[in-house]
């Protein structure tokens, strides 16, 4: 088997575990990630082919609750990251804030917190609400930002800066 081999040459100290298993890449350690899984998502592989190989790519949305739904230990904030990653491999291309903004109304953590704490939104906001509000955000800042300097990622490449105390 041809990733056993990567892994024992390329691993620390030849171990195959710490090579393909890091236990806090998207977030608190979870104990029970290990190789033994990888069969499982092997033998899930062709969902990715069917669900990103279309003309059409799927929405944020879509490949949000896809994630969510299809794949054990995988969250809300943790779809948000790998989406990022699919995004920066040029899988799927990035959203726009409005998009971006429908999400955050899904998730109801840090972007929209923060918006809900400089009083941009309510906390009974709708989804329209929200994305609206997100966009007129991110247009007010990209405007006001100096062109001088590299811009600031209001959408960066992990998605939506979350605001305070949010990783």
């Amino acid at each position: 088997m041809e990733g056993n081999k990567v892994a024992k040459k390329h691993g620390k100290h030849g171990e195959e575990e710490k090579y393909y298993v890091m236990q806090n890449c998207y977030g608190q350690s979870q104990t029970d990630r290990s190789t033994n899984l990888l069969w499982n998502y092997w033998d899930q592989r062709l969902l990715w082919s069917a669900k990103f190989n279309k003309p059409t790519k799927p929405s944020i949305t879509e490949v949000h609750k896809w994630l969510i739904s299809s794949f054990r230990n995988i969250g809300g904030l943790s779809a948000l990251l790998i989406y990022g990653d699919l995004i920066e491999a040029g899988i799927l291309p990035m959203p726009t804030a409005h998009e971006w903004g429908g999400l955050i109304y899904t998730l109801k953590m840090g972007a929209n917190g923060a918006m809900e704490m400089l009083s941009l939104i309510s906390k009974k906001a709708s989804r329209v609400e929200v994305a609206e509000v997100f966009t007129s955000l991110d247009r007010v800042l990209q405007k006001g930002l100096d062109r001088s300097r590299p811009p600031f990622p209001v959408l960066n490449r992990s998605g939506p800066v979350l605001g305070p105390n949010q990783s």
